[in-house]
């Protein structure tokens, strides 16, 4: 769906063009973990899994197994724990307490 007209930089064109067909083939999966907010492109598993042992789209593999959240609690106990986690993985405390800020806008949060 991109147009196409008499333009000098077809550079630009290309440009704009692939970020709209990627725009637009967006699905409804999430690009983040709606429990922790880890992209989920680096999954390992690819997602969790379901009762049925099919994939998840909304949530990892470290939240979501076996159709069951991985960690029962609030989300700021929950934040705690995953900062506690990054740190051990190597992230600095710094690192740890951004990517974890946002967390109670997330999906599986947003309702509590």
């Amino acid at each position: 769906m991109c147009v196409r007209g008499d333009f000098k930089d077809t550079k630009k064109i290309k440009i704009r063009c692939t970020f709209a067909e990627n725009k637009m083939d967006m699905s409804k999966e999430n690009k983040f973990c709606q429990s922790c907010g880890m992209p989920m492109k680096q999954d390992p598993q690819g997602g969790g899994t379901n009762a049925d042992g099919s994939k998840n789209a909304d949530y990892c593999s470290y939240c979501y197994e076996n159709g069951a959240f991985t960690f029962n609690g609030t989300v700021l106990e929950f934040q705690e724990f995953c900062r506690q986690m990054m740190v051990k993985g190597g992230y600095s405390k710094f690192k740890a307490w951004l990517f974890t800020r946002g967390m109670k806008r997330l999906g599986r949060w947003k309702k509590s």
